[in-house]
């Protein structure tokens, strides 16, 4: 979303896709995500960012409070959940560790 941090900057960088789009998987099987996931995700210069899940939930088609900021670095991930009368939340924060942009 362009209103929302960009992708590895500080602040909340919220990310959509569709889900089960016939054009391709896209967020397809975000719902299968849980606490302690990782998540890696290649930018268009080619880095990789790499992110553990820290929750998830569903929440009204019309709920802002997606785009809210922060003071830290967080990965957002929303698609359309309940046939899309809802949206899936994946909220994830940097993994900085060293040795775990190879997993």
């Amino acid at each position: 979303m362009t209103e929302t941090a960009g992708l590895g900057e500080k602040g909340n960088c919220v990310l959509c896709g569709h889900n089960g789009s016939r054009n391709g998987t896209f967020f397809t099987n975000l719902n299968q995500l849980s606490a302690g996931d990782k998540v890696k995700i290649t930018d268009k210069k080619g880095e990789v960012h790499m992110y553990q899940v820290a929750d998830t939930c569903i929440i009204g088609p019309y709920d802002n409070t997606v785009k809210n900021q922060s003071d830290e670095e967080i990965l957002t991930l929303l698609t359309c959940a309940n046939k899309g009368t809802k949206r899936f939340v994946c909220r994830c924060i940097p993994v900085k560790e060293a040795g775990d942009a190879d997993e």
